[in-house]
């Protein structure tokens, strides 16, 4: 959504949920592995002042933005905030994490990238179930914009302060 301008705010995950692969439940029992994230974005980097995600995973993550790697981490506790300004391209932007579990227990992605116009609005982007999520790499994932073969919407586990096991 917009954020009127004089209001502006650092990005959060006060509106972001815990996302995780449909076929699985990621809030009490995900089984080991690695699942893949993507959201497709528009954006003009001309009209771009900056651009920030701050992203968690339980357990690890990468995240790349347009086929760039731009954070990884392996605490969920410890949230990672990273400028992708660079990164944006004209048009469709794509953004793709892989998460991996690396026993069986409760996984998920939390995430919310804002971008800040140079006019003053702010549109954040936080994890919801527009996400897509699949079980599987798919040849250009992390920078085309199209729905990988077998990819769905993501599953909402539920807010961010849910307690995390």
């Amino acid at each position: 959504g917009v954020i009127p301008p004089g209001q502006k705010d650092g990005v959060s995950f006060a509106k972001s949920s815990w996302l995780w692969h449909p076929a699985e439940d990621g809030a009490t029992n995900a089984p080991a592995g690695t699942k893949y994230f993507k959201k497709v974005f528009q954006a003009d980097p001309a009209s771009i002042e900056a651009a920030k995600l701050l992203i968690a995973a339980d357990n690890s993550f990468v995240a790349w933005v347009n086929g760039k790697e731009v954070a990884k981490g392996a605490d969920w506790r410890s949230p990672q905030e990273v400028s992708i300004t660079p990164h944006l391209k004209n048009g469709e932007n794509v953004l793709a994490v892989g998460v991996t579990n690396p026993e069986a227990g409760p996984s998920g992605l939390l995430a919310a990238l804002m971008l800040d116009a140079k006019d003053g609005k702010q549109e954040l982007i936080p994890t919801d179930a527009s996400w897509l999520a699949g079980s599987s790499k798919v040849e250009g994932w992390r920078e085309n914009g199209a729905t990988p073969l077998g990819w769905q919407p993501a599953r909402v586990l539920g807010a961010p302060t849910i307690p995390w096991p």
